[in-house]
């Protein structure tokens, strides 16, 4: 049966799926974030059916995988062996699930648009303000990479601030209500000018306030700590060599970061990135290693040693057959003190879904990882000269989970310490959209962040999510940087205490308004 969709719903599905990439790195024309809604009601408005919603959805989910997500393809070429055509096939099948919440939105606005033109005129535009930023929050639970609009408000500060209050969720909620008030401006005229008018207000007192809040952050007391992140821009290939046992290999990239472990001597703490460390390490006293593994280990606890000074280590350990990816912690007296094991594995390359049961799967990526799971959201504790710190670690894409960053600041961390390895991605656009959705963390917390990547970028970001030091892009180098850590005794935000509050409130809106649409519906 064919499916008729007029061309205006397409053109104008179509132009707010673009403008949507388009608020995204690399272009970051975050300005344009207020005009995403509009498009989407126009097109839902001349929606013919459930399934031209549906396909309408459709549309706009591959416009995202391909102008987001385009990296899809380098990867499956590079890191999972395919052909052209089978990367192309993985592109297109993301293009299916990459926006679940628009396939929702487009749905639902369809089936009860005509209520929603009954309801006050100052409810509507909040009515699908609230519906987009509960759908979004609900589909970030099974995304793998769950951006939301809000994370596009990072490029201008003072209105960001207001995730320190609601989390993302808010920050997506203020450009989908201004655009939906536009949206009605257009279609009502001067009766939508007072909601129209209270969105704009809205607007201007967030940006008012983050501005003021912004300053009275800075003013709050710190202790400084100097840190040497090392980004050594080990190639894909040497690491897949490394890490195969190969003895050569093994010296070059260990003896690559212990050169770069020179660079700043007057550093409190040197960080290697995501398992820039080729072996398995013995971070913890209860585990037995090989004398292979001890004596590499040797070597650079006895370079920590020399140079006096901390070193946080991205690599492996093995516990009862297991292979965890960890952060390794070694003192500046030469022992290791602990380590922190990644919880959220990445799928298809740290874990193959159904594997347990059918082994064979593994087969279909001989380079992916087994990996178990951590202990959890538990800061890893760091003693030095005579102090001691929680370091709120997290392992790649961790950093872009709120509810883990926040966990791990309600468990006391001092700061956000994030080791990551993009350079699978080669040069795409992943290292900003990465380094974009992780940045929010330090707004909602209050917490600053240290990212220390293998090819770039490395970072620290800090509690007002202003980036203060930025690494090159693909290129070996030692970044020296000071981070201000917030003192103990200042208050947390408001983020920090309650939450997802306005995710969750967002919901709770959305489902009373929709069962009350139901009710007159039928």
């Amino acid at each position: 049966m064919r499916i008729l969709i007029p061309y205006t719903a397409w053109l104008w599905a179509a132009l707010g799926g673009l403008i949507y990439c388009l608020c995204f790195p690399r272009w970051d024309i975050f300005v344009l974030a207020p005009l995403v809604m509009p498009c989407y009601l126009a097109s839902i408005h001349r929606l013919g059916s459930g399934k031209q919603a549906l396909w309408i959805g459709f549309l706009i989910s591959s416009i995202i995988a391909i102008g987001g997500f385009h990296w899809i393809v380098f990867v499956s070429e590079n890191f999972g062996g395919l052909p052209l055509p089978g990367a192309l096939a993985m592109l297109f099948a993301y293009c299916i699930v990459a926006a679940p919440q628009v396939y929702a939105f487009f749905w639902l606005g369809f089936h009860f648009r005509f209520e929603v033109e009954r309801l006050p005129l100052w409810l509507r535009p909040l009515f699908w303000a609230f519906l987009y930023v509960a759908l979004e929050f609900i589909a970030r639970q099974i995304k793998i990479f769950p951006e939301h609009l809000g994370n596009t408000m990072i490029g201008f500060l003072p209105l960001a601030q207001a995730a320190s209050l609601g989390g993302v969720s808010l920050l997506s909620f203020v450009p989908l209500f201004l655009g939906a008030t536009f949206f009605y401006l257009g279609k009502e005229k001067m009766r939508a000018l007072p909601i129209f008018a209270a969105s704009v207000f809205l607007l201007l007192i967030l940006c008012i306030w983050g501005k003021s809040e912004m300053a009275r952050v800075k003013k709050l007391p710190t202790h400084p700590l100097k840190i040497s992140m090392l980004q050594a821009n080990i190639g894909d290939m040497d690491k897949v060599v490394s890490e195969s046992g190969n003895r050569q290999a093994i010296d070059t990239v260990i003896n690559r970061y212990l050169n770069l472990a020179t660079a700043h001597p007057e550093a409190d703490l040197i960080i290697w990135p995501e398992t820039a460390y080729p072996l398995a390490f013995p971070a913890r006293a209860s585990l037995g290693y090989s004398p292979y593994a001890q004596g590499y280990a040797n070597l650079v606890m006895d370079r920590a040693k020399l140079l006096k000074k901390s070193m946080l280590l991205g690599g492996y350990e093995q516990e009862k057959g297991r292979d965890y990816n960890s952060a390794l912690l070694v003192g500046a007296d030469g022992k290791a003190q602990g380590s922190y094991r990644k919880v959220h594995l990445l799928i298809f390359g740290e874990w193959m879904p159904l594997a347990n049961i059918f082994p064979k799967l593994k087969e279909l990526n001989p380079q992916m990882g087994d990996f178990g799971e951590g202990e959890g959201a538990v800061p890893l504790q760091w003693t030095h000269d005579g102090t001691s710190t929680l370091l709120g670690i997290t392992i790649c894409y961790e950093s872009l989970i709120p509810e883990y960053m926040r966990a791990l600041a309600v468990r006391g961390a001092d700061f956000f310490l994030n080791i990551t390895n993009d350079s699978w991605f080669g040069p795409t656009f992943e290292p900003w959209q990465h380094l974009q959705l992780a940045s929010l963390r330090t707004i909602e917390n209050r917490k600053p962040m240290v990212r220390a990547t293998n090819t770039g970028l490395s970072v620290v970001i800090d509690s007002t999510g202003k980036t203060i030091t930025m690494g090159p892009l693909f290129e070996a180098s030692a970044i020296q940087a000071e981070v201000a850590i917030p003192d103990k005794s200042n208050s947390p935000s408001v983020y920090l205490v309650v939450g997802e509050l306005f995710a969750w409130m967002s919901i709770a809106i959305s489902t009373l308004l929709l069962f009350t649409l139901w009710r007159r519906k039928t």
